[in-house]
């Protein structure tokens, strides 16, 4: 067959609509489950590029009868997205880009922290995954060495998380935080910075009653 494969596999879906007519639901499901992500392939090939936002991986259970009375449960690996709207606020729902799961996105990220939170990364990883200054953090750690705000880590051969220790001359390494102790301290410093700024509100309104009372 010659022609536009698109017209040419549209043309041909069409003469099968017979065929589908009289086929049980569970025969017919799978081809129309393929129909519909085709569809949602050619409609982001026409929209471009979307940014999105990756959610983790799947591990939504799709179960598979072997023979009567056995059961496989086969965990989903794929990727889940969220996709980010113009205004940059995150769709209440992402789907997994292998077998079309959906997920709630406040409760994914929700266990996406949890899950990461005793995990120790570098300090840029934390920053560019959060949207954190990297040099503020990198100034808690400094700090951190004597007055204990952000306690700092290395990996050693072995894997092994240990406390920071300055490594010998010409060696180079990678000082980490767990992610729970950087997130921490970012709500503490924010609530520092409120407390801080209600306080100078306060100032300023005091002293304007003073001199109007003046």
């Amino acid at each position: 067959m010659t022609g536009d494969p698109i017209v040419v596999a549209a043309r041909f879906l069409s003469t099968q609509l017979e065929w589908a007519r009289h086929r049980d639901e569970d025969e017919i499901k799978p081809l129309l489950s393929e129909i519909d992500r085709c569809a949602r392939v050619l409609r982001s090939l026409v929209r471009g590029p979307q940014e999105s936002r990756y959610l983790g991986v799947c591990g939504y259970e799709h179960a598979t009868e072997l023979q009567p009375g056995i059961t496989r449960i086969d965990p989903c690996p794929g990727d889940v997205y969220a996709r980010v709207h113009r205004d940059g606020s995150t769709a209440r729902t992402g789907t997994c880009r292998t077998c079309g799961a959906t997920v709630d996105t406040d409760a994914r990220r929700a266990w996406l922290d949890g899950e990461v939170r005793a995990h120790a990364f570098s300090a840029r990883d934390i920053a560019d995954a959060y949207g954190l200054n990297v040099k503020t953090i990198r100034s808690w750690a400094a700090r951190g060495l004597s007055t204990g705000l952000l306690r700092s880590y290395w990996r050693t051969d072995a894997g092994i998380v240990a406390d920071w220790v300055e490594p010998p001359e010409g060696v180079h390494r990678e000082r980490l935080h767990y992610v729970g102790d950087v997130l921490d301290m970012a709500v503490a410093e924010k609530a520092r910075q409120a407390e801080a700024q209600a306080k100078r509100a306060r100032r300023r309104e005091q002293a304007t009653t003073q001199g109007d009372a003046a």
